[in-house]
């Protein structure tokens, strides 16, 4: 019923001797051994499972043995689920092609560009309206901006670009991560299959397993996997359930070769990124210290300020270059302090002093790349 249900037994998925692994241990030795205790998962949790085995219960006296899943929290921590039926919106941004501007019989030029915002200032009356306030050149600032863009828009030639990102889970991006999916989805509907047939299926039913059987003959060739030869005819229930134990050898080597494959790609992404680390140590610093720190780097755009001059009246400045000097002043002094060598007084100036027995050359190389053995050490 829980197969049923798209859940699966997690011990035969992690281990190949499933068969000979016994949770139940009774003290009488004439009593069987079974395995009557489980876990079962859905294919998402699976897929971000570890392992699952069965061990020894020391806390308690019991003559069952405990089953355990193991899985990567970090895949479940911090993440929210989407609602369902939420359409996904696309995030687009205009891009102006300047370059394709003034081409010849062509309605964008820069002349156009300019008559428009012309236009609109002039019918908006912009530069007639009174400014005794701060406010007020905010709303003239705000009017004019959007007029510019109003005017880009209709005389520059522009496009509009989807921007969107798919994020997937690593073991998404290897075609074994599918035939694997494949298969378990075929153990699950054989098994409903099965609880559900007479004796006799009919043509539609044996017609439909020919075909998986097919498709599932040459998945065993394409990993070259190691099974029985013999090819089902589906006539009765007992190939159903031949092949069920067909399917599931067919799981426990795929999941062999898609651990081997995972393991791979990850050693290849991790040589990968130290190798692009090592290379933006190079030409860029600022993305490195972005990429160890797993933070995100904001840059701020300021276009205006304001600054009181000597009368103490609030003047605005918007030339770049007066604002990016405006700027760094502003952060130089913020601290109550202007940058510049000061002396050291009292106990701090023996304090801050070089120390004699420490060799002052220690820090030539500091600022080398570091060697492949020292990243590794690092990692």
């Amino acid at each position: 019923m829980l197969e049923n249900r798209h859940l699966l037994d997690t011990i035969p998925i992690f281990n190949e001797d499933d068969k000979n692994i016994y949770t139940y241990i009774p003290s009488n030795d004439s009593n069987e051994k079974s395995r009557i205790d489980y876990i079962w998962a859905s294919l998402p949790i699976l897929g971000q499972s570890l392992n699952s085995t069965v061990i020894e219960n020391d806390h308690f006296t019991t003559d069952h043995h405990t089953v355990t899943l193991s899985l990567d929290t970090q895949l479940f921590i911090g993440k929210t689920l989407p609602k369902i039926n939420k359409s996904k919106k696309k995030i687009t941004r205009t891009v102006f092609l300047y370059d394709e501007m003034d081409q010849e019989d062509d309605e964008f030029t820069w002349d156009n560009f300019r008559a428009g915002l012309d236009h609109e200032i002039e019918r908006l009356k912009l530069k007639d309206r009174s400014i005794t306030k701060r406010k007020h050149v905010d709303h003239v600032w705000d009017s004019l901006r959007q007029l510019i863009m109003k005017s880009a828009n209709e005389n520059i030639r522009n496009k509009k670009v989807i921007k969107q990102k798919f994020k997937c889970a690593p073991e998404k991006k290897l075609s074994v991560y599918f035939d694997l999916r494949y298969i378990i989805n075929r153990i699950q509907e054989i098994c409903s299959c099965i609880t559900g047939l007479r004796n006799h299926p009919n043509q539609e039913v044996i017609n439909k397993w020919i075909n998986y059987q097919n498709t599932i003959i040459k998945l065993k060739d394409k990993y070259e996997l190691f099974t029985s030869d013999t090819i089902f005819t589906f006539l009765n229930n007992d190939q159903f359930h031949s092949y069920l134990d067909e399917l599931n050898e067919i799981r426990k080597q795929l999941r062999i070769v898609f651990k081997l494959e995972l393991n791979i790609m990850e050693q290849e992404q991790i040589i990968s990124n130290i190798k692009k680390r090592c290379d933006n140590y190079k030409d860029d610093q600022g993305r490195m210290i972005q990429s160890i720190t797993e933070k995100e780097m904001v840059s701020i755009s300021i276009e205006k300020i304001y600054k009181k001059d000597h009368n103490g009246n609030e003047v605005l400045i918007t030339d770049e270059n007066q604002v990016m000097e405006e700027t760094n002043r502003h952060f130089q002094t913020v601290a109550g302090s202007v940058n510049r060598k000061k002396p050291i007084q009292g106990r701090w100036k023996e304090q801050y002093k070089p120390q004699p027995h420490i060799n002052e050359n220690i820090y030539f190389s500091i600022m080398d790349a570091p060697s492949y053995d020292e990243w590794l050490d690092v990692i």
